[in-house]
């Protein structure tokens, strides 16, 4: 079989892992990046890159602008902003990882049979009295349109069974907060928002999810969704996701989790697209258990607040 090749970089190189691309239509994703580019008169473009946990955004134009338009707007003395957030796509969501193992983790077993089963068992067993974790975030994205990466870092506190929020910080400002019934993405600096309804909206819905399934470790749940393979490496198991969906095999070529065997909990996400593009998200300094207020998955929004999303049908 092929194995994961470390990269030059450093990190697990997960593009030998073979994956199953797609050309159905839909998507299921958990991570929006919108580029806005604001400059003088009417000129504006915003691009949505549907990357590893995405939500709608608007306006968008259907056109992906070459590297050398991105170049040109930042020549020109143009603010490109660069929102990032959750739905992380979380969000799954999601939202999936070369990720940041040692240099001994240069090799790969996959596990098959009844080891994966008392693997699965094991996870499920150190994460049932967890109820929630807290950990900071950090994220590298590498898309087509665009030669040089974008890093995200901010912040995570997750609660079982369905409530999360995710701030970050850099390289701007956002706000993702899910409570069970909605999630609301709010960006404190541009003062506009998007709000979905977790029980209308499809891609908001599986955003929270996917965090749910990767928490668990559910293998039940996996299977109803994704080809599963698991590997083992000196770093912890890994998890190799391929979407069966025709919903979500257009969008998302392969979903990678990274779970740490001694306290169950994932490490790290990795989310490659139909496209190339690829959303590495690494959790670090996570706590579990972390005192959490139902407030906190809750955004009271200043008046002075755009809803962007208003026109927007809930099936998008």
């Amino acid at each position: 079989m092929v194995m994961p090749t470390r990269s030059i970089h450093g990190p697990v190189n997960t593009r030998a892992i073979p994956t199953r691309r797609s050309s159905y239509s839909a998507c299921i994703s958990w991570t929006i990046t919108t580029m806005t580019f604001k400059g003088s008169g009417a000129a504006q473009c915003i691009i949505q890159r549907l990357t590893a946990n995405c939500i709608p955004s608007a306006p968008i134009t259907r056109d992906t602008p070459s590297e050398t338009m991105l170049k040109s707007c930042v020549s020109r003395g143009k603010k490109i902003n660069l929102r990032t957030s959750t739905a992380f796509s979380l969000l799954i969501l999601i939202v999936a990882l070369p990720f940041a193992v040692s240099a001994s983790d240069d090799h790969f077993q996959e596990i098959s049979g009844n080891e994966k089963k008392e693997i699965l068992k094991r996870i499920g067993a150190l994460q049932k009295d967890i109820h929630s974790i807290r950990s900071s975030v950090t994220q590298e994205k590498q898309l087509s349109a665009m030669k040089d990466r974008i890093y995200v870092e901010g912040r995570m506190i997750m609660a079982k069974p369905d409530m999360l929020r995710w701030e970050t910080v850099k390289p701007h400002k956002s706000i993702t907060a899910i409570d069970g019934r909605t999630m609301t993405v709010y960006y404190p600096d541009e003062k506009e928002a998007q709000v979905y309804t977790l029980s209308e909206n499809f891609i908001a819905r599986n955003t929270m999810s996917f965090f749910t399934i990767a928490m668990g470790g559910d293998l039940n749940e996996m299977e109803k969704r994704f080809a599963v393979n698991m590997f083992r490496g000196d770093n912890g198991i890994i998890f190799k996701l391929t979407p069966l969906s025709r919903i979500a095999g257009r969008y998302i070529s392969s979903l990678i989790i990274n779970y740490d065997e001694a306290t169950g909990l994932p490490k790290g996400f990795e989310i490659t697209t139909a496209k190339g593009d690829r959303t590495v998200t690494t959790l670090a300094g996570i706590q579990s258990n972390y005192a959490v207020d139902p407030g906190m998955f809750k955004i009271k929004l200043p008046d002075d607040v755009r809803i962007t999303n208003q026109f927007e049908s809930n099936d998008n």
